[in-house]
């Protein structure tokens, strides 16, 4: 019901003579409800099923009840107007999409009793600038955080073992990454800014001051998707650029490149629009596709004579580049 602006859902319902607890808001109760703005929940609640509320664009807040013990996927997505919620103290769990595209959502209380963010669940909260991740979450999936682009800061509790690519990739206003020092699987070293897996020395997500410590070889893919930074200095160490690593920072006009450089993969520099010169070092044997694709200011590349492999697409879209020398013996 398109039209239908406010509700109140009883704790009972009859039915042939027999009252009903209402226990549950099923699978898309309330889908594209465009015109809803106030519903009050029943303490009888505890589940909150697939899409319940999902594309409710005019809701600006909602009340859950501390009875919910289950949120389930998209339940929330895509509601446009709403600007904060609480999390009942009895999830556990927070399912993939749940808030995604909440694009007002500037203020969300996590309980302490959950223990994993799934997929995408806060995905393109735009307005969310700041959040706090409980100290018993072990997992943060795929996407969790991605495009929250007001979110400055983010602290890793020491229970997380587990974070996924791109958790927080998109995160264009981020400036502050910290983990807590007793966590045994990640670290921000030196005060570097950055998440860094300890044992394997990977970057797994940074942030506009990420100073990349001096040990560090692999970036991992979408580790500074859509950073804002202009300018950017890898140390010596890094061997091995991922997929989609840099792509999006919009705002990058420089980036000088480790020494030791091996392979830059898939996309890693797409769509830096303001990038203006590359100059890839010689230790670089293999560039993968669209690498620099629509970097539409791109001018000078230097190649190194040492390149075997140019895969497609590297410089798609780049309409600045007029001349670039191909070394001897390379393969594309």
């Amino acid at each position: 019901n398109k039209e239908l602006s406010k509700i109140v859902v009883p704790a009972q319902v009859s039915y042939a003579n027999y009252l009903y607890d209402v226990i549950a808001i099923g699978k898309k109760a309330f889908h594209r409800c465009c015109s809803l703005t106030s519903i009050i929940l029943p303490n009888s609640l505890t589940n909150i099923e697939f899409g319940a509320f999902l594309h409710c664009e005019s809701l600006p807040t909602i009340t859950l009840p501390n009875s919910v013990v289950s949120i389930e996927w998209w339940a929330f997505g895509n509601c446009q107007s709403l600007t904060s919620i609480v999390i009942p103290d009895g999830i556990t769990s927070l399912e993939e999409v749940v808030f995604e595209n909440c694009k007002s959502l500037s203020s969300v209380i996590i309980p302490d009793s959950v223990t994993i963010i799934k997929r995408g669940a806060f995905s393109g909260c735009s307005s969310l600038n700041s959040i706090i991740i409980p100290d018993k979450v072990i997992c943060i999936d795929q996407d969790a955080f991605s495009h929250c682009s007001n979110l400055t800061s983010i602290t890793i509790p020491n229970s997380v073992t587990e974070i996924e690519d791109s958790a927080f990739s998109g995160c264009s206003s981020l400036v502050s990454i910290k983990v807590d020092i007793n966590n045994s699987v990640y670290d921000s070293r030196n005060d570097c800014n950055a998440i860094i897996e300890t044992s394997t020395g990977f970057l797994i997500s940074g942030c506009n001051n990420t100073n990349i410590p001096n040990d560090i070889e692999l970036i991992a893919p979408e580790a500074f998707y859509g950073c804002s930074m202009t300018h950017f200095e890898m140390p010596d160490s890094i061997k091995n650029i991922q997929w989609d690593a840099f792509a999006g920072c919009s705002s990058l006009i420089s980036i000088s490149l480790s020494n030791k450089l091996e392979f830059i993969a898939k996309g890693a520099f797409s769509d830096c629009i303001s990038l203006r010169c590359i100059d890839i070092p010689y230790s670089v044997e293999e560039i993968d596709e669209e690498v620099f694709s629509g970097c539409h200011s791109l001018e000078c590349v230097s190649l190194p004579s040492n390149l075997r492999y140019l895969k497609k697409n590297v410089f798609q879209g780049c309409q600045s580049l007029t001349t670039i020398k191909i070394p001897f013996g390379m393969r594309t």
